[in-house]
């Protein structure tokens, strides 16, 4: 927003908007009006004058104010040359108060008035300007501010795979199962670009694990599991700070909840649980159940389905996991992350920001 400094600044003269039409159409208007005037001074339309304050104001704003200024002069001119032989017998007849008023005052005042209207939507069309301006650079700073941002995000998940490189694309991969099961459902596009942020950030908490826990071969010991149970929490409490991911928060804090309440980290149930996190809690699961761990051998997709349905209505959502089923059954086992997307996944992170804001809430 322009400051007092430069809203006072502003100089109204060297505005134009004139096109090659402009002058025609100036000159056009002024020589009819001129003609109406001459033609209606000694009747009892001498009001007609009024009919200049179009030709100003359009000399204002079509060029500059100086062509407004001087259409008014030529105005003032020539509504006193018509009227003459009125002021003149006015002048004889001692009518001094209608001599002053209906001669000179009215006419040259409302000229003026028009030439003042002419220079306020001058100013009006500069402010406009300057705003434009203004968010124009403001946009160009928010668009560096959020692909450095991305540029950080990038790198923060590739330390995350770095420490454990049984999950690398994990994220990726459950982005694409959470999309397949959204779309299914009918979610709209805002909320599939909300869950599409919250899917691939759901992991980013791990940064926060040591890397031995994430990588250990066998099972982890109560201690140990505490502090792998530790990153949704941890990964919410990161991103508090981004604006745009506020509504997404619950979705990465809860996405290990169960739907019977026995998850982490604060034992929700049913509904209670966002929406996204019940979604994102069957794509991770699935794609845990088919990649390989350190801890246990790769699972078929077969066999990966048949555990979401065992485990349907007490860990998992039966809805989300009955949509998901339809899902495989249709595309394959690994349906395709999003028609059309780039080729870089983190472009569509980058049209959230910039389209809805994060307040397309998948809750």
């Amino acid at each position: 927003m322009p400051s007092i400094e430069q809203i006072r600044s502003i100089n109204p003269l060297d505005i134009t908007g004139h096109t090659r039409f402009s002058l025609p159409v100036l000159t056009a208007c002024v020589a009819a009006v001129t003609l109406v005037v001459w033609f209606t001074t000694n009747t009892t339309q001498q009001i007609m004058f009024i009919l200049f304050g179009a030709p100003v104001i359009y000399a204002g704003l079509a060029f500059n104010l100086r062509a407004g200024a001087g259409i008014a002069a030529y105005a003032a001119a020539t509504v006193t040359t018509a009227r003459w032989p009125v002021l003149v017998q006015n002048w004889q007849l001692a009518q001094w108060e209608k001599l002053f008023f209906e001669g000179f005052f009215v006419p040259f005042f409302y000229l003026a008035f028009c030439l003042f209207i002419a220079w306020i939507m001058l100013r009006e069309r500069q402010l406009s300007r300057e705003c434009r301006d203004q968010a124009g650079k403001l946009a160009t700073a928010n668009q560096r501010n959020l692909e450095l941002f991305v540029s950080i995000l990038k790198a923060m998940m590739a330390a995350v795979e770095a420490k454990d490189t049984y999950t690398r694309g994990h994220s990726e991969r459950v982005t694409g199962y959470a999309l397949a099961i959204g779309r299914e459902l009918g979610l709209g596009e805002t909320e599939i670009r909300s869950l599409f942020c919250a899917a691939i950030l759901h992991d980013i908490g791990k940064i926060g694990v040591p890397g031995e826990l994430l990588r250990k071969p066998g099972p982890l010991d109560p201690q140990e599991y505490e502090i792998v149970k530790s990153h949704p929490a941890l990964g919410a409490s990161m991103l508090e700070g981004i604006e745009f991911l506020r509504d997404l928060l619950p979705v990465i804090a809860h996405h290990h909840e169960w739907y019977n309440g026995k998850g982490y980290p604060d034992g929700l149930a049913g509904k209670d649980i966002p929406l996204g996190a019940r979604i994102i809690a069957v794509a991770d699961a699935y794609d845990a159940m088919i990649s390989e761990r350190p801890y246990r051998c790769v699972r078929s997709p077969a066999q990966a389905k048949d555990e979401l349905n065992r485990c349907r209505g007490t860990q998992f959502d039966p809805e989300l996991v009955d949509a998901f089923l339809r899902v495989l059954e249709r595309e394959g086992d690994t349906p395709k992350l999003l028609a059309g997307a780039p080729a870089d996944l983190y472009g569509i992170f980058l049209s959230v920001a910039q389209e809805t804001g994060g307040h397309g809430r998948v809750a």
